[in-house]
């Protein structure tokens, strides 16, 4: 078995393995087999650094041992999500919601329709589908919906945002959203993020021109 070893102050990046890692027996850390024969392997506490990142098949992070040589140092491990996988989760959250903001908008429009045609005047909230026997309706239960999914359903119904107004709220969310969280992510990550965000709220026909434009 051929080991990967760990130069001071030099990060290595990895791809998250299709099986495994492997626990060894008595808590002494964590085996990971990679391509082309090699191993990995962590130390307890590294183990469980790269378990909290949850990482899936494919995804790619980074490890890095900090250490000087300095007297009475302690050696320090890193265990990190590489740039790839940041950008990769999210665009996948925002596709996630993008989803989710849709199929509330269309319940909600389905529902109101169905409201009208028979008559029948509709509360503030949204009301589960009576049929044709004239059952009484009753709220929807409730879920927690991510504030991004709820913001767009919120807007379409006043009309569309300019296009700046959208830009500085996604911009401010996602700084403080990642802040709220505790979360660093780099400069590069976060212009991805707010991209896909703009992107996916123009697809769903949410943004007007800018106001500059839209005034003259």
């Amino acid at each position: 078995m051929k080991f990967i070893t760990f130069a001071p102050n030099q990060p290595q990046s990895f791809v998250f393995p299709v099986s495994g890692p492997y626990t060894l027996p008595n808590n002494v850390g964590s085996l990971y087999p990679l391509s082309e024969g090699e191993w990995l392997y962590l130390g307890p506490s590294q183990a469980e650094s790269a378990a909290i990142l949850k990482l899936m098949p494919g995804e790619e992070f980074g490890i890095c041992l900090y250490y000087d040589g300095k007297v009475g140092e302690i050696p320090r491990w890193n265990v990190w999500l590489m740039p790839s996988t940041e950008k990769a989760r999210a665009r996948a959250e925002v596709a996630h919601l993008d989803i989710e903001a849709q199929l509330n908008a269309s319940l909600k429009l389905e529902q109101r329709r169905k409201g009208v045609s028979s008559g029948e005047a509709l509360p503030d909230f949204c009301l589960t589908p009576t049929g044709t026997e004239g059952g009484a309706a009753s709220p929807l239960p409730s879920r927690k919906v991510p504030a991004l999914a709820v913001a767009p359903v919120r807007r379409k119904a006043a009309g569309s945002i300019p296009m700046d107004q959208a830009f500085r709220e996604i911009v401010a969310f996602v700084v403080k959203g990642l802040a709220d969280a505790g979360e660093q992510w780099s400069d590069q990550s976060k212009q991805d993020m707010c991209s896909t965000a703009l992107i996916a709220a123009q697809k769903a026909g949410l943004l007007t021109v800018w106001e500059r434009e839209d005034a003259a």
